[in-house]
């Protein structure tokens, strides 16, 4: 799942960058959608992975997201996209968002990134709803939805809030209902219990991701004192 439009600082910061000494990383690059459109702004775009590059991943790195195999304040851009609600266990983000802030030179940046749809619009509640469902089928891999007031009383509160901010924005990123009835059905033919209501929604009002919000972090303030 990507992401348009970007955030405007995001985009901004990137496409300030010099690629001849600017590296960018994206941590859980997945299919490389958001990596390739990052490396069009800042003219590169670093991919890890925590597998190697199969069908439908790409990457340059593999590795585990949580601790990247990459010096520490060599980077100018860290982007995590749609990743930090899969990450377990999730009450050890803080710390694993402040191993990411080390890795940013003193004028670099952290940008979060994760979908947020609203409920109250139907299409976005079949979005959240399939979500819940995918980390009910993959408990080991995939996450729930992760909303920005729950990230910032989790990790990035109190004194950790230093440095960070935080903004949302309309996705306007299509998804194929078609696809995702597929899915669902999983070529059983009928498709019965929470499947099927689920379904039933998606045929009814559609499926969009609609918001999202970002999170934005400077590099630790003693590094940026130096």
């Amino acid at each position: 799942m990507s992401f348009s439009p970007l955030p405007k600082n995001f985009t901004d910061h990137l496409s300030a960058l010099d690629p001849a000494s600017d590296a960018v990383l994206e941590l859980g690059s997945g299919e490389g959608r958001l990596s390739a459109r990052i490396a069009e702004l800042a003219g590169g775009c670093v991919r890890l992975e925590r597998r190697r590059p199969q069908t439908g991943v790409v990457c340059d790195l593999v590795g585990d997201a949580r601790f990247p195999p990459v010096r520490q304040r060599s980077l100018a851009v860290v982007v995590a996209a749609n990743l930090v609600r899969h990450l377990r266990p999730r009450q050890r983000l803080g710390e694993w968002l402040e191993s990411w802030r080390r890795l940013l030179r003193p004028d670099g940046a952290l940008y979060i990134l994760e979908d947020d749809p609203d409920p109250t619009v139907p299409a976005q509640r079949n979005f959240r709803d399939l979500q819940r469902f995918l980390a009910r089928l993959l408990p080991e891999s995939r996450g729930t939805l992760l909303g920005l007031n729950r990230f910032r009383e989790s990790v990035a509160s109190g004194e950790a809030a230093a440095g960070w901010t935080f903004g949302y924005q309309q996705n306007g990123v299509g998804v194929d209902p078609t696809e995702v009835l597929r899915l669902l059905s999983a070529g059983q033919g009928r498709v019965t219990g929470a499947e099927a209501a689920l379904s039933e929604a998606i045929s009814r009002d559609g499926i969009a991701p609609g918001r999202y919000w970002w999170a934005r972090a400077e590099a630790p303030g003693d590094e940026v004192e130096r």
